[in-house]
């Protein structure tokens, strides 16, 4: 559990915030900055209304993804120091090689390194699971390195997802956090190697301010500059999986979940 979770008992601005939250969706509780029964009771609809489990009436990271989704916005600098925000949600497993050509689909490839992508492959063959598609996000145009027409390919299985994700975004007014793209569908192997390939040769990945969010540096503090914390936050709500809870961080990436 997060160390900024709050649940009955505790007082404070944090609280009345949460309150205000919860009557602007209805609820019939009063803004006192006390968390008693009646939050609490609120805050466990609001919760199972949202797909949360445990409904346990704690406000956790899950939770407040869920908030940031449909607008609630967290004041970054609460979690300023708190390096293990957002959690890694309990569905976070290990996705390899097989597991993405199961579910993906399975290619052939040759190496085409070139000099802005020296890990670069060519894919020669594909089965029917493999299917790139393209997406149309406006909301990213402008962007930094996001392409001006608005489009990416994508694995065609999360289009969806993806739209579904950038506007909840939008919605929790985190857009303007996205400071730059790093790209997507790109067929290589993982950065580094010669022998691994790397899930955005599915195209079920994407990488943003990468600058600030290095492959195996602490990605940036929420609050800070280029951090990405609070996107991912409302990510894994939705059922993706964020590199900063990798072995070997890589807090720029976001991916697919096994339930996404």
């Amino acid at each position: 559990m997060s160390a900024m979770s709050i649940k009955r008992g505790f007082k404070g601005e944090p609280i009345t915030k949460w309150q205000l939250f919860l009557r602007g969706l209805g609820f019939d509780i009063v803004a006192d900055g006390y968390f008693g029964e009646k939050t609490e009771n609120a805050t466990i609809e609001f919760q199972k209304r949202n797909g949360i489990k445990p409904a346990d009436g704690v406000v956790g990271n899950c939770t407040l993804g869920a908030a940031m989704a449909v607008g609630y916005e967290v004041l970054s600098t609460g979690h300023a120091d708190d390096l293990n925000y957002p959690e890694k949600p309990d569905s976070w497993m290990a996705i390899t090689h097989a597991d993405r050509v199961a579910r993906f689909g399975s290619f052939e490839f040759e190496p085409f390194p070139t000099a802005g992508n020296p890990e670069g492959i060519r894919i020669t063959k594909r089965s029917p699971e493999y299917r790139i598609a393209e997406v149309y996000l406006p909301k990213l145009i402008g962007v930094p390195g996001f392409p001006r027409s608005g489009r990416i390919l994508f694995h065609a299985s999360a289009v969806e997802s993806l739209v579904g994700l950038v506007d909840a975004w939008d919605k929790a007014n985190l857009l303007r956090k996205i400071l730059s793209w790093g790209g997507s569908y790109v067929p290589r192997y993982v950065r580094g190697y010669r022998t691994t390939l790397s899930n955005h040769s599915w195209g079920t990945a994407f990488d943003i301010n990468a600058a600030w969010n290095g492959l195996g540096r602490m990605p940036a503090k929420a609050g800070e500059t280029g951090s990405v914390r609070d996107l991912a936050a409302i990510a894994i709500q939705r059922g993706w999986f964020w590199g900063g809870h990798f072995k070997n961080p890589d807090g720029m990436h976001i991916e697919m979940g096994p339930h996404v």
